[in-house]
């Protein structure tokens, strides 16, 4: 444990020499010939008014210089250099692992005003840090710690305290903003890893950088108290890897990788560094797993396999394990996952497609780790390239891999595809997937589908219309658990006399719109850019006419029966109806499509260029 007398003495107080009650917090972290190193935040520097009016308090004012600072909406670091205050102790840092369940106990030192008076004091806090994001500037990521306040609470002037892990006493992370409301107020907050020291940095010491490569992962760091502290690539002797095809081994890499794991340099052959990396990342067992899995892997080497991963699973006490009964087992069963396979289709030259898709087997989970991308290692980034007939063959191999992923869950899976506008008529729904009864069926009578625009996942259009969207949304969000009125939908009933830019003023007071007739696919390039200009999030449209059925009456009973959460069910249970009747060519259901836009749910690259400071 950490020395806390030792911690303050190298806690420094910022102040402002023209503004009263503005203060900061920064530490001492590195010295050469008569100057002291501190860090601090960018906004505190800003706060104080700027370099030439930062001060800090340790019995005297002291002026300093700002060698390095970041941007205050991306790297909120700040590096000082001051003079003669030579007998400060230094911290030393460190990079965490960016593992999605660790919990590291830590303490926060920091200065803040105290009552009335607004006297600094000081006063360190604990707590536990968790990963919460990542921040973006200038093209490179470093992440965004969470943090829950313990003991104490976050206050006005510990931006730029130092975020010390409890057990070694390294500073992690640098606090930026304390968060919450009320009673909650300051009980959670967030910091910047102190990795973003180097991205602001740029001569920054060798000394400092050495200590930057000291990555907790590969060191006595790994989590506390989980039983992979004593396990290395070492603890595996007698596990024979050359009876495994090379081919075999990179594929269970690739799908046991994190999925932002391309932010890293982790194209490895030599199976070493692959168990360092797995070893890093807590996904030893999902390796292990991934390879028991594989068809060409021989009995004796899957049986040892199989007894490391029992080794690797988490130990519970003998009175744990008698007071679990199998009641538990099934309420947690009974839980059931809200899961979305998200599919992109991406024109290229020559009628040629880019096919991607991503699982998403829990969509309450709020951070980039839960997708789960379903290409194969051997395919490029962007996809699966394939013509127009190859598609529906390339998304049933998706469809079964996703649902590997989901074996043994409860769920709920529904399928989203972001097509260009000019594909949005197409059939999707009517695309061939296998079935372990009816051999082949149509995807439409077993998943809901809704339709996405690709053009909503355009960089520029999200930085022109995302905030209206949001608020679109936000208000759909109201009407999702009760049976919609029409008049929340807008009425498009015939083609001839359309304006889109009247139907997008009329859009912008709706929740949704409601297409009634078939539409050429030269008009449906307007219809779309009313549909994106005015970021309407939900509309119902008929692929086709069909003949001797009221089209109006047939699609507001759709909409208005039932809550409006349930209108693409509702569509898929037609569809089902239908095809058990053979009235496909008459039924509506299989001539419906179904858009449905949550900007909160987008492909997971797109996701990351749209993580902001905190988020």
């Amino acid at each position: 444990m950490i020395n806390q007398e030792k911690l303050e003495e190298s806690i420094v107080l910022i102040t402002s020499a023209k503004k009263a009650n503005v203060i900061g917090t920064g530490f001492a972290f590195y010295r050469e010939q008569n100057y002291t190193y501190l860090i601090t935040c960018a906004h505190v520097v800003d706060d104080v008014g700027g370099e030439e009016n930062v001060r800090v308090n340790n019995k005297n004012d002291i002026p300093v210089d700002v060698v390095a600072i970041g941007n205050i909406q991306g790297f909120d670091l700040a590096v000082l250099k001051v003079k003669d205050i030579l007998t400060i102790p230094l911290l030393q840092l460190m990079i965490l692992s960016e593992e999605e369940e660790i919990n590291y106990q830590i303490n926060i030192p920091g200065h803040y005003l105290y009552s009335d008076n607004k006297i600094p004091e000081f006063k360190p806090i604990t707590g536990i840090i968790s990963q919460r994001s990542k921040v973006i500037q200038f093209q490179e990521k470093v992440v965004v710690w969470e943090l829950k306040i313990e003991k104490g609470k976050l206050q006005g002037g510990y931006s730029g305290a130092p975020v010390v892990d409890l057990e070694t006493g390294f500073v992690v992370g640098v606090t930026t903003h304390k968060e919450g409301r009320n009673e909650q107020e300051g009980k959670v907050g967030r910091a910047i890893s102190i990795e973003a020291l180097e991205k602001i940095w740029s001569d920054i010491p060798p000394t400092i950088s050495q200590q930057l490569k000291r990555k907790s992962s590969l060191t006595q760091l790994l989590v506390k108290g989980s039983n992979f502290n004593n396990i290395s690539p070492a603890s595996f002797p007698d596990l024979d890897f050359s009876g495994i095809s090379p081919e075999t081994i990179q594929k269970a890499y690739q799908n046991s990788l994190p999925p932002d794991a391309e932010v890293w340099d982790l194209e490895v052959n030599n199976i070493s560094q692959i168990l360092e990396n797995m070893h890093q990342f807590r996904r030893l067992p999902q390796f292990f797993q991934q390879l028991i899995q594989s068809p060409d892997i021989l009995i004796e080497i899957r049986n040892q396999l199989q007894e490391e991963v029992e080794k690797l699973a988490p130990k519970k006490s003998l009175t744990e394990n008698t007071n679990k009964s199998s009641k538990d087992f099934f309420s947690n069963l009974s839980e059931k996952l809200d899961s979305y396979i998200l599919a992109t289709l991406i024109p290229d030259q020559d009628e040629y497609f880019f096919l991607n898709a991503w699982l998403i087997i829990d969509d309450s989970v709020q951070n980039i780790s839960k997708f789960q991308s379903l290409l194969d290692s051997n395919e490029k980034q962007q996809g699966i390239l394939c013509n127009s007939t190859q598609i529906p063959k390339e998304f049933n191999k998706f469809l079964k891999k996703a649902l590997k992923y989901l074996r043994g869950k409860n769920y709920s899976l529904t399928i989203e595809f972001f097509l260009p506008s000019n594909l949005m008529c197409e059939e999707v729904d009517r695309w061939k997937i296998s079935d372990p009864v009816a051999e082949e069926i149509t995807l439409g009578i077993k998943y809901p589908i809704r339709l996405r625009s690709l053009e909503r996942l355009n960089l520029d259009y999200l930085d022109s219309y995302l905030p209206q969207w949001y608020e679109y949304w936000d208000k759909v969000k109201d009407f999702l658990p009760h049976k919609p009125t029409l008049e929340l939908f807008e009425h498009l009933a015939e083609m001839e006399s359309f304006n889109w830019k009247l139907l997008k003023i009329k859009l912008e007071e709706k929740i949704g719109l409601k297409v009634t007739c078939a539409h050429s696919e030269s008009m449906r390039k307007d219809l779309f850019r009313a549909i994106l200009s005015a970021t309407t999030p939900i509309a119902i449209w008929l692929r086709n006419d069909i003949p001797n059925l009221n089209q109006v009456n047939f699609i507001d009973e759709i909409l208005t029966l039932q809550p409006l959460n349930n209108l693409c069910k509702a569509v898929k249970n037609m569809r089902e109806e239908a095809d058990a009747n053979a009235q496909i060519d008459k039924h509506l259901g299989y001539h419906l499509a179904v858009l449905w836009e949550n900007p909160y749910r987008l492909t997971p690259d797109i996701m990351v260029e749209l993580i902001a400071p905190g988020q």
